[in-house]
């Protein structure tokens, strides 16, 4: 959910930095309090039309409690100039922390994948394995939005195997053999 809020508070917070170069701290309040409230309103309206799912609507309340969060501290700075780049320093220390956690589960992730590898090659605890962390809500999640090239290597190859023992039963099914095939390509 971390890499969803930080993905909606990204273009907000660009043009953020883009406005508050050179304003006032009040300045700056009055902008993240103006995104904030259009966050809401938008959040309003996309909940009551129906179109707004459960885990969309968690990452939109993130959104507006971290602008509520920020505005709060920026009020207590009592027009610091280092207020202004609060919500900057907020999403770049959030932004970093994310990468190190990622960072940390890709790790993991090809720690698996290795000890797959040597421990079952190809075979079906291979196919099982990709079928969980496939189908597996955190696991999918992870993967789309970082990537595996591990997975996605392991993935192809064993699609392509498959296709293949398919190809060789149907060959067997219509009674030719692997050798009258290749003659006929």
């Amino acid at each position: 959910q971390e890499a969803d809020i930080l993905k909606k508070l990204n273009p907000l917070l660009l043009a953020y930095k883009e406005k508050s170069r050179g304003s006032t701290a009040e300045d700056a309040v009055l902008f993240i309090t103006q995104m904030k409230e259009n966050m809401e309103k938008q959040r309003k309206r996309l909940d009551a039309g129906g179109a707004l799912p459960d885990a969309e609507n968690r990452v939109y309340k993130s959104c507006i409690a971290r602008l509520d969060d920020t505005i709060i501290h920026m009020k207590r700075s009592d027009g610091d100039e280092a207020a202004v780049m609060l919500p900057l320093d907020k999403y770049r220390n959030s932004l970093s922390e994310l990468k190190k956690e990622s960072g940390a589960v890709s790790a993991k992730l090809e720690a698996l994948f290795a000890f797959a590898e040597k421990a079952f090659e190809d075979g079906n605890e291979m196919l099982t394995l990709l079928t969980r962390l496939t189908v597996g809500g955190a696991s999918s999640r992870y993967i789309a939005a970082f990537g595996s090239e591990t997975y996605n290597r392991l993935s192809e190859s064993l699609m392509v195997s498959k296709r293949h023992e398919k190809i060789k039963a149907e060959i067997l099914k219509l009674g030719l053999d692997e050798v009258t095939v290749t003659e006929l390509f």
